[in-house]
């Protein structure tokens, strides 16, 4: 198995990584059962990827449906509050 390559050399902890090297997209799919447990339904390593890939290329045809899929989940915890 080979190492994942690095911006910057393994010996070297000089300059300390950037926001964008540490920072990954990971979606979490979840569901609350009647009995108020959690469970895990997936991860997803791009969760918004191929859709806001599409949104860049044809903006008029995708945009509202990306920004739909971004705040969907987020009402959808606000009225759990």
């Amino acid at each position: 198995m080979r190492p994942v390559a690095s911006p910057r050399a393994p010996s070297s902890p000089w300059p300390p990584p950037t926001w964008d090297e540490l920072l990954i997209e990971l979606g979490v799919d979840l569901v609350v059962a009647s009995d108020g447990e959690p469970w895990l339904i997936e991860l997803n390593g791009r969760p918004g990827g191929r859709l806001s890939g599409l949104a860049a290329a044809d903006p008029a045809r995708f945009q509202d449906a990306a920004t739909e899929a971004l705040a969907r989940p987020l009402r959808a915890l606000a009225a759990l509050i």
